[in-house]
């Protein structure tokens, strides 16, 4: 007589260990490096949701204007990764990395001082240009440092870091803008 809670012979249980193992072990410490710089980077994505209010609010630009800087932004966005690759050619990745990051960090703060309605939409391109300019250089270097078969995972381990530092810079954003909108940039 069998009962439905004997366990079966030929099933086994996989630890948690293995599994955090198969999903995130293995992988080189370059990876781990490029992984936690992404995370951090896209913690700066915060601003991009406030963008259109701050303007409204804080700059008293109307809805035409905001639209402008927005597809300036938008315009140096699309350009970034394209250019972004392109640098990581011919000056390297590690460097396009670096510069691409203080490059951010740069524009950010800049959009930050800015007043005037043309000073806003240059500098909302040079936000653009540089957000995510280090993308092609990170994932060139991800692909160096990974054997073929870990590529996959790490790729998207790569996308999972950025789209949770996206989404808690988002909560991380709204908790700032509602203390002091200022302090975003």
């Amino acid at each position: 007589m069998t009962t439905a809670l004997a366990p079966d012979a030929t099933q086994t249980t996989e630890p948690a260990q293995g599994w955090w193992a198969a999903r995130f072990g293995g992988l080189p410490r370059t990876f781990w490096v490029l992984f936690t710089g992404i995370g951090l980077a896209r913690l700066g994505f915060f601003v991009v949701p406030f963008l259109g209010y701050w303007l409204t609010v804080d700059r008293g630009l109307n809805p035409a204007q905001i639209g402008v800087v927005m597809t300036s932004f938008g315009a140096g966005w699309a350009l970034s990764m394209p250019i972004g690759g392109w640098l990581a050619d011919r000056l390297g990745r590690r460097t396009v990395i670096i510069a691409s990051a203080l490059g951010a960090a740069s524009a950010y703060l800049a959009l930050g001082a800015v007043h005037g309605y043309g000073p806003l939409i240059a500098t909302a391109f040079f936000v653009g240009a540089t957000f995510d300019l280090y993308r092609p250089a990170v994932q060139a270097a991800m692909t160096d440092a990974v054997d073929p078969e870990g590529r996959g995972r790490a790729l998207g381990l790569l996308y999972l870091v950025m789209n949770a530092s996206r989404m808690l810079s988002c909560a991380l954003g709204g908790l700032l803008a509602e203390r002091a909108f200022g302090a975003l940039f």
